[in-house]
């Protein structure tokens, strides 16, 4: 699971970098964005509810 979050994470990055090479729009951009806000926070309790099991 961490390491799920953390390719989660250097996706996001990523996907950051393209839109500053001008690759994708600051709009396209913010179609993804709650996609993965949305993914973090479940990835981010289920790694939570783990360790306390």
């Amino acid at each position: 699971m961490e390491i799920a979050f953390s390719s989660l994470k250097e996706v996001h990055y990523q996907i950051g970098l393209v839109v500053k090479l001008y690759f994708l729009t600051k709009k396209e951009l913010d179609l993804c964005e709650s996609k993965f806000i949305e993914t973090e926070k479940v990835l981010a309790g289920l790694i939570r509810k783990l360790k306390t099991l």
